[in-house]
This record gives C-alpha cells, structure tokens and sequence, in this order.
C-alpha cells in the first residue's frame, strides 16, 4: 500500500506564537501523564525546528520528509525515523476531519 503524499510546511520561523507547544499528552493514566510530559517539556524546549505537516488517510505520516529526517511512524507525541530513533515531538491538530474525514494536520518539532 503506497503513502499519501504529505505536504510539509516549514514554520520554524512562527515557534513560540499560536503554535500548541504547551499541549499536554493525555494517556488515560494521570500518573503517567505527569511522567510523560515531565520528560517531554525539555525536549520541547529544545526544538530545532517545526513544521506543519498536512495529508489524506491514515494517521501516520510515514515516509514524510521533514527537515532532514524520513518519519517511520508517531505515536504518544513522539516522532520516529526510519531508524526507530526518536526525532522529535509532534502535536496533532486535525484527525479525520475535512468533508471526507480524511484530513489529517500535524506540527513535527525536531530537535
């Protein structure tokens, strides 16, 4: 099965102004909420770069190119590459949305 093509948006330029960087991941356990998004916040901080990532489909944007790094899958807030290591952070911001409910938006931060 091939990949929708992602259209990939950098907006590196635009950090820090209405972009969600302060979302909190929600995994059902509050505890491991806190854990989760204790580790997640210096990495955040750490960005290198942002971009917006927009697609048809499925919700992971595999073989995406963003910046210098080809997405494997995102899961939980992070970003993989294809060699399993993480490369940063995501946000999702639309999930089968649009007339469709195709529509699929995200932010990458890569640090």
């Amino acid at each position: 099965m091939e990949n929708p093509p992602v259209k990939v948006t950098d907006i590196t330029d635009k950090l820090g102004g209405n972009l969600p960087l302060d979302r909190q991941i929600k995994l059902g356990d509050a505890k491991l909420d806190q854990i989760v998004n204790t580790l997640l916040n210096p990495i955040k901080k750490a960005i290198k770069g942002a971009y917006l990532l927009e697609w048809e489909g499925g919700k992971i944007p595999r073989g995406a190119v963003v910046g210098d790094k080809t997405l494997a899958w995102t899961q939980n807030g992070f970003a993989h590459g294809e060699d399993g290591r993480m490369v940063g952070t995501y946000d999702r911001i639309v999930e089968f949305g649009g007339a469709n409910k195709q529509k699929q938006i995200m932010v990458v931060y890569l640090d």
